[in-house]
């Protein structure tokens, strides 16, 4: 079966997911969030992207963060932050 190249989640998403469900299981203080990044390019929005989580707003060993230079944060809720990282400039159209 072929990899759909535009819809691509590896292991840090699930990892992510994991890691926040146990803190909260175990009701460990902090305000802890899985952080969503998506990479946008010129042409489109790619749906490959990176997932890890914090604990009031520091990065966890476990779950290590992606630090690109052009990191806009553009919405959150109680349970994720989502992040975009512009490539080769802005879209199209935009």
């Amino acid at each position: 079966m072929g990899q759909n190249r535009t819809n691509h989640w590896g292991p840090c998403r699930v990892k992510s997911e994991v890691v926040y469900a146990i803190c909260k299981l175990l009701h460990l203080k902090g305000n802890f969030k899985i952080n969503i990044l998506h990479f946008m390019r010129e042409v489109d929005i790619l749906q490959r992207g990176h997932a890890w989580v914090t604990r009031n707003g520091n990065e966890l060993s476990v779950t290590p963060a992606y630090s690109p230079k052009t990191l806009y944060k553009i919405g959150e809720n109680d349970k994720y932050c989502y992040w975009v990282s512009v490539k080769k400039g802005r879209l199209k159209g935009v």
